[in-house]
This record gives structure tokens, C-alpha cells and sequence, in this order.
């Protein structure tokens, strides 16, 4: 089987113009690729919120301290997984818009594709140099590296197996990004993963400015914020035991504080729109 026969995906953001055209850049090595819209975390409204954790993919830690962003990304990810189960397709390529793939990909694909190991769950597509460094030799096997850190999921097929276990073990978030789920399913041996040893890939970080670098999962501003709100977060027992309690019982305010004074930043001053 040659990557012609393999479904792929790309998640890119469609509301702008320059990474929809990375990703249909994509389409010129992998014609059958399918874009994907992302799910926007910063554009998720109440009835979509209330939609998610009903039906268990996002829980209330994710809500309270995980970035819109990764929000967003995570359920992209998983929607696209969902789609390749519901379909009877063995194996399939997921993409981020923030990739792009090297002019010999495809015949370098298919040449690691015929000497894949024989129990595999996901494969990555692209890995930064250090992440190949500390991967693991496999013997008679120089195509592939065994994936122990790799923090990245902007390239990767996954077949049936694969996807299952990540529907069943990474669901709901858990205010952990996608690619942080990977590498945990890993480490605990729940996931039989490979990095391609061959560079088929770059990432646009490398080769783009910064107007075109991905914003599926990294948002400036409100990484930037919740930086800040999670220093805030291991800040506030100090202030609350330290501070708040006896000032509110010296000034007799009891019994305002233990209505409002117990709610937290997050609680406060983020509400879902």
C-alpha cells in the first residue's frame, strides 16, 4: 500500500487565508487529503461548552486551566480521530497547517511505509532533531526510531488500533494538550509509537515569519494571560489563608467573605461567553 491509498487530514484554521493555503500546499504531495476546520477553543460558545462536557470530552479542570487554544486543538484532533473510526479505513494521516512536507515525501514515505514494525499504534511524521536523538535504535530497522518524548502532533498515521486507544484513554482533556496525551500513553506502554527516521518534513516556525505560524494551538495573548492567572493560582492560598481570613474576621466581614471570598481567579473572572 503506497500513501495514494491511505486517507489523510488537516486540521487548519479557515478563517485564515494564508494557512489555508499551507494546507492545500499539502494536496499537491497527498491529493486525497481532506482539510479539516479547526475547532476554535476561543470560539467555543455556552450551548457548544455545555455540549462538550456532556458528552465527556472536556471536564471541568480543563475548562478552569486549560488554554483556549489547546482547547481547540485537542478537540480538533479528536474529532478527526472520531471521523477515521467511523469510517473502514485502516490507517489514516493526520496534519496540522503549521507543516510542510519536503519535495521527495512521498517516495521517502513509501519506502519507511514497507519496512513499518509489525505492532505499531502511530507513527509521527515529523520530529525535531533533539526528539530523535533520545528516541530508541531498533534493531535491523533503520527506517524508524521507538517515540519515548515526542511533544508534537503536527504529523502522524494512526491506524484503527491506535485511535481507539487514544478515544479511550485521552478522553475527556484533562487540561492536557493532544500531543501531551501521546507521550503519556507512551511512557505508560498503552501506545506502541515510531518516529520516521527520514526528514519529510519541517515545521513553519523554521522556514515562515511569524504571521503564518500556526494558531490552531498557540494563541500569544491568552497563553500570556493564563501564564499569568496560573502564577496567580498557586499565589492565592497564601493570600487567602494568610491574608484574607484574618483581615475579614478582624473587620467582622465574615459572612460576605464566605460568600464571595472563597471563589476562585478563575471562577471570577472567567466566564464562559
Amino acid at each position: 500500500m503506497s500513501i495514494e491509498h491511505i486517507p489523510a487530514y488537516c486540521i487548519t484554521r479557515d478563517d485564515i487565508p494564508q494557512r489555508v493555503a499551507c494546507a492545500q500546499a499539502l494536496q499537491q504531495h497527498i491529493p486525497q487529503l481532506e482539510i479539516i476546520p479547526a475547532i476554535i477553543g476561543a470560539q467555543i460558545n455556552k450551548t457548544q461548552l455545555t455540549h462538550y462536557l456532556h458528552h465527556g470530552l472536556l471536564d471541568r479542570k480543563s475548562i478552569s486551566f486549560a488554554p483556549v487554544g489547546e482547547i481547540g486543538c485537542y478537540l480538533s484532533h479528536i474529532t478527526v480521530l472520531r471521523t477515521f473510526l467511523g469510517g473502514d479505513s485502516a490507517h489514516c494521516i493526520v496534519f496540522e497547517d503549521d507543516i510542510r512536507l519536503l519535495p521527495n515525501f512521498c517516495s521517502l514515505f513509501n519506502q519507511a511505509w514497507d519496512h513499518r514494525p509489525t505492532r505499531w499504534d502511530l507513527l509521527y511524521l515529523y520530529a525535531k532533531k533533539e526528539q530523535k536523538e533520545y528516541a530508541i535504535t531498533l534493531p535491523n530497522n533503520s527506517f524508524f526510531l521507538g517515540a519515548t518524548n515526542t511533544w508534537l502532533a503536527m504529523g502522524y498515521i494512526v491506524n484503527r488500533s491506535g485511535a481507539e486507544k487514544i478515544i479511550r484513554h485521552a478522553v475527556p482533556m484533562n487540561a492536557h494538550p493532544i500531543d501531551a496525551h501521546f507521550v503519556r500513553l507512551v511512557k505508560h506502554k498503552r501506545l506502541s509509537a515510531f518516529i520516521v527516521t527520514a526528514d519529510l518534513a519541517q515545521h513553519t516556525d523554521n522556514i515562515q515569519s511569524a504571521h503564518l505560524n500556526s494558531t490552531i494551538q498557540q494563541t500569544p495573548f491568552v497563553n500570556t494571560l493564563f501564564y499569568w492567572q496560573s502564577i496567580y493560582r498557586w499565589l492565592y492560598p497564601f493570600y487567602f489563608y494568610s491574608i484574607a481570613i484574618p483581615y475579614k474576621l478582624l473587620t467582622r466581614q465574615w459572612g460576605d467573605f464566605a460568600k464571595y471570598g472563597r471563589r476562585t481567579f478563575f471562577a471570577r473572572k472567567r466566564k464562559v461567553q
